[in-house]
């Protein structure tokens, strides 16, 4: 796997869910000072430990099924099925089948408001 990318232009390639092994694997495909992307394979049976939003998060089932704690709830997220997490919210994840997580890391904003084009 190439080293993470900060700049635009590349196609990124995802870790084929046929590849997985009894380890868990966390791989980084885009991080820049506003956005993190990183994939997560998750073995069924295994977990990613409790961990703690850093800035806005959404995590989306690619393949394979997971369980996702967080908010004082239990989510089954299935392929196709995301969830959005806030600022300082805890999570942690169980495979249920052999699964790939996409994790989308959006930097807390601080100062002005930030507004969309065409808003």
């Amino acid at each position: 796997m190439a080293e993470p990318i900060a700049n635009p232009g590349p196609t990124i390639w995802l870790e084929p869910l046929a590849s997985i092994d009894e380890t868990s694997r966390k791989i980084t495909l885009v991080k820049t000072p506003q956005v993190e992307i990183i994939q997560l394979i998750v073995p069924a049976g295994r977990d990613v430990p409790t961990h703690q939003a850093q800035g806005d998060m959404v995590v989306q089932c690619l393949d394979g099924r997971v369980s996702l704690f967080a908010l004082g709830k239990k989510y089954d997220l299935k392929p196709g099925q995301l969830l959005h997490l806030s600022l300082d919210d805890q999570f942690s994840i169980r495979g249920i089948d052999n699964a790939s997580v996409l994790v989308t890391l959006i930097a807390a904003k601080t100062g002005g408001s930030v507004e969309l084009i065409g808003g």
